[in-house]
């Protein structure tokens, strides 16, 4: 079998096989965008890092007071996400900001839908600690003095929110300090186009070796050597055309 095989019968076999490869090249290009895809970060962007704990006194509370300072923390928790907060953070970062220049930070220029919650606080997390004693909140964003800016909005709406509870002079709430940590972000990732790239070219490349191992075992008859095989009496043969 192998003494009747050559390169023209694997050029035949593509041509045979074409729009089954273009097929599989494509699909598995589609596939690839998914799979090999990752988010980019760019050489030499700096990250920002921002955290900050408040921590609910319970100096002056007494033992049996201790669940409602709980439910104080947890609902004030709660309420970080509320309307009146976003109301409340959006404002405080207007007062320093326009929302072009916001938008413009954290690469959502000419986002159809302006600055929304989502953006501002794509990278901000927040949570009950020490028991239920405390908030802590971390944020990350692109810009040093955004970054500042919306830590002193979080540390004003966790003590109005607070302000606003029932019984609120029974809790002192204390800022246990902000701590800041900058990052120079190497580049990573895989770009979706890139993705797809080599999503494609993995598909072309294992159509191809499928079609070689087909072209190779299944017999074929494509030359005067194949009839003699067979025993066949063959008249003439056409070498090119």
């Amino acid at each position: 079998m192998f003494e009747h095989f050559g390169i023209k019968d694997i050029f035949c076999g593509l041509w045979k096989f074409k729009y089954w490869i273009l097929l599989s090249t494509a699909v598995l290009g589609i596939i690839g965008g998914f799979v090999f895809s990752s988010d980019i970060v760019e050489e030499g962007h700096e990250e920002y890092y921002y955290s900050q704990t408040w921590y609910f006194n319970q100096e002056e509370i007494q033992e049996n007071e201790e669940k409602q300072k709980e439910d104080y923390v947890q609902t004030i928790n709660g309420l970080i996400d509320g309307d009146v907060s976003r109301q409340f953070i959006k404002e405080k970062v207007m007062e320093s900001y326009t929302e072009e220049e916001v938008l413009k930070i954290l690469n959502k220029e000419g986002n159809p839908d302006g600055l929304t919650w989502g953006i501002l606080t794509h990278s901000v997390n927040h949570f009950v600690v020490d028991g239920g004693n405390a908030i802590s909140l971390a944020l990350k964003v692109p810009d040093e003095e955004l970054g500042q800016v919306l830590t002193d909005a979080y540390d004003s709406l966790v003590k109005y929110l607070g302000s606003q509870m029932k019984n609120a002079d029974e809790l002192e709430i204390v800022n246990m300090g902000q701590a800041e940590e900058i990052y120079n972000v190497i580049t990573t990732g895989v770009g979706t186009g890139k993705a797809l790239v080599l999503g494609a070219m993995l598909g072309f490349i294992l159509s191809c070796i499928v079609v070689f191992f087909i072209c190779l075992w299944v017999p074929t008859i494509n030359r005067k050597s194949d009839f003699d095989e067979y025993g066949l009496i063959v008249l003439g043969e056409i070498k090119e055309v």
